[in-house]
């Protein structure tokens, strides 16, 4: 399962506010994940901050072009 975001510019906030929506997801309504989960934000442009953020919390950011950082499946 994806659970993402889509943004024309990434910073740091975006990446916080989606691992959020996934931590409230998870304690409230544990019945609407599947077993592995993907986090994801697309995005045109990213800050460095935000990519390092992303990487360190396992966050996929994508652009049209390449992958900025890598996928990663989380056991839900």
């Amino acid at each position: 399962m994806h659970i993402g975001e889509a943004t024309v510019r990434l910073g740091v906030k975006l990446v916080n506010e989606l691992l959020d929506k996934v931590e409230l997801i998870k304690s409230k309504r544990p019945d609407l994940l599947r077993k592995r989960i993907i986090k994801v934000i697309y995005t045109d442009y990213a800050a460095p901050e935000a990519i390092e953020a992303a990487r360190n919390n396992g966050v996929w950011i994508l652009r049209w072009d390449k992958d900025l950082t890598p996928m990663v499946i989380e056991a839900g």
